[in-house]
This record gives C-alpha cells, structure tokens and sequence, in this order.
C-alpha cells in the first residue's frame, strides 16, 4: 500500500495554475510570496505582517486549502 504524503501551499497552487513570485525588499531579503495565474489574478503572503492578500473577490474552497496549507508552512497557524 502507498502512502500518500500531503501537498505543499506550492503544489496546490501549481495544481490550480498559479506561477510562484517572490519580491525582495532593497537589502535582498524576501518580503512577500505571490502566487499570479493566467488571468492575472493574485494571492500574496505578505511575510513581514503574516497577511494574505488578493484581488480576487471570489475564492475557491481548492484555493482556500492551498492558502490554509502555505499559512500551516509558514508557521502562522
């Protein structure tokens, strides 16, 4: 029998088609991590606050897991 491991915030994103950014602040370190699909919608992490932010006014339930699952990651829940 195979076990199954659970996906990274950054497998369920590429699953669900978004591309991962990073933006560096000007001394290099990483401020945020943005997750951008084909339709130029966003999700973004911003790291420094322990915010999510996106533009998109609806979210699905697949979007939701993938955020929850960067958030556990990232160690804010």
């Amino acid at each position: 029998m195979e076990i199954q491991r659970e996906l990274t915030g950054d497998e369920l994103f590429e699953e669900l088609g978004y591309e991962k950014l990073t933006n560096k602040g000007i001394y290099g370190e990483k401020i945020s991590v943005i997750y951008k699909n084909k339709n130029y919608e966003y999700i973004s992490f911003w790291l420094n606050y322990k915010k999510v932010h996106t533009a998109k006014a609806i979210l699905s339930l697949q979007e939701l897991q993938a955020i929850n699952q960067k958030c556990k990651e990232l160690g804010w829940i």
